[in-house]
């Protein structure tokens, strides 16, 4: 999420700051990718379930580590956040 937000990500909005407060970092995982993230937390999980089009590949990309083996997975922002 910080990352995205350094980057002017249209629609990572991160208001919390990264505390899973808010839902504002919602993203899509591309299908290929989402086992090279790993699942969400449970917390993470109880959450999206509020998230307006939540997907099985949804998560918050406040709980996304960005590290060098996730290098060219795909992720996408809802319409409605964009």
């Amino acid at each position: 999420m910080l990352a995205a937000r350094a980057a002017d990500v249209p629609g990572i909005i991160g208001e919390c700051g990264g505390s899973m407060n808010c839902l504002t970092c919602h993203c899509y995982v591309a299908p290929a990718d989402i086992a090279r993230i790993g699942p969400p937390t449970q917390i993470e999980s109880d959450l999206l379930d509020g998230v307006i089009e939540a997907r099985e590949n949804s998560r918050l990309t406040c709980q996304i580590v960005v590290r060098a083996d996730l290098d060219g997975v795909t992720f996408s922002v809802p319409q409605w956040q964009g």
